[in-house]
């Protein structure tokens, strides 16, 4: 909880003081709302899914138990994927209020577009990763399901692939244009300072690369 509080109220925070301060909502801010909407919602049956079944082994938990857990994660991971997404598109958004250029505006929606695109593809291969669909989880009692299942282990090593390149873009993006701003260098290196954060992120994405491996692996992924 020590994350995810902090990270659940930082959207309303920030449209908060957005309003307090402008009495309007940008674009970016907008899809904020909607951020904060779709993580409560994860947040909330992550945590209930969690209390279900994760972190404890799954041979000391009943069938009906985990087969539940199962499905309330399969519901979460749309959330997830789409909600990732969405903060993307909202700094890139942010990104079309500080930065003019034409050339940058053009960089903008393709990056954008790349996003949303790779995300529904994400999200469609999530909801039918197996055939029949229940199988998600149901499936785990059998021995022959992964026959009718993708490879989750890929799909989530694909994916985690996908959203460091999709970091690295957002990341990289607005560097080169940031230092053609009419400002105060030390106000340029502040700003680069901001966004460097998110190299943070990235590498911590890099590091979970090395857990959903173990992962993939595992007899007893609850």
């Amino acid at each position: 909880m020590m994350v995810e509080g902090p990270s659940w109220f930082y959207p309303w925070i920030r449209l908060y003081s957005r309003w307090l301060t402008l009495g309007r909502w940008e674009l970016n801010n907008w899809v904020m709302l909607e951020i904060g909407l779709l993580y409560s919602v994860f947040l909330v049956l992550g945590k209930y899914t969690g209390y279900l079944a994760f972190g404890i082994d799954m041979w000391n938990l009943e069938y009906e138990m985990i087969t539940t857990a199962l499905k309330y994660f399969y519901i979460c991971e749309s959330f997830y994927i789409l909600g990732l997404a969405l903060y993307k598109v909202s700094v890139l958004f942010f990104y079309l209020r500080i930065f003019p250029s034409h050339k940058f505006l053009i960089a903008i929606y393709i990056s954008m577009a790349v996003i949303m695109v790779l995300s529904v593809v994400l999200i469609f291969v999530q909801i039918f990763q197996c055939k029949p669909i229940y199988w998600v989880w149901h499936g785990w009692r059998l021995a022959y399901y992964r026959d009718r299942c993708m490879d989750i282990y890929t799909i989530t090593f694909i994916a985690a692939g996908l959203n460091i390149f999709q970091d690295l873009v957002v990341l990289l993006l607005p560097l080169l244009s940031l230092f053609r701003l009419k400002m105060e260098k030390k106000s340029k290196w502040g700003i680069l300072v901001m966004f460097s954060l998110g190299i943070f992120v990235t590498i911590t994405s890099c590091i979970r690369l090395r857990h959903i491996s173990l992962f993939g692996r595992s007899a007893n992924p609850i």
